[in-house]
């Protein structure tokens, strides 16, 4: 037995645990990595329906405001608020009920698809540690085998 096979099996022996050490710190870094996105997308998500609820409470107060005031006008013209004065303020009213629906609506789809978006990267970074991961045990397994053939033929001789 040579020192030249000797230190091939060696070496061999060695290069198979540096790839699955590699391969699992890969993993675990794309797990980590995914956990973070789908709390971003999480944060994220939250941000949006924060924002919108903050969009539908100013739309309803200066509704409001807007219907006081188209009130106040009538009164003190003299016009009552029966007739055609009362058909368009519930038009109005109508039309931003609408408004506030489609406002909500809006709202929750962009914040369920910020949540989609990040299960969908959560899933692919996952993914691809698990294939770094059975990667790294492949290369490792073809390292022992190497290293196996080299011992086996310095300790044949």
């Amino acid at each position: 037995m040579t020192g030249f096979e000797i230190a091939a099996a060696v070496i061999g022996a060695v290069g198979a645990g540096v790839s699955a050490y590699s391969a699992v710190s890969s993993k675990d870094a794309a797990d980590a990595g995914a956990v973070d996105a789908e709390q971003a997308a999480r944060e994220n998500a939250l941000m949006i329906e924060a924002e919108g609820l903050e969009e539908e409470q100013r739309a309803r107060r200066e509704n409001q405001d807007s219907q006081a005031e188209m009130r106040a006008r009538s009164a003190a013209s003299g016009v009552t608020s029966e007739g055609s004065p009362k058909i368009y303020m519930n038009d109005e009213q109508m039309a931003f009920e609408n408004d506030i629906a489609w406002l909500q609506k809006s709202t929750a789809s962009r914040a369920k698809q910020q949540r989609k978006q990040g299960k969908s990267e959560f899933d692919t970074l996952t993914a691809r540690g698990n294939a770094r991961l059975w990667g790294g045990i492949g290369s490792s397994v073809g390292q022992l085998g190497t290293a196996a053939t080299a011992a086996s033929s310095a300790w044949g001789k």
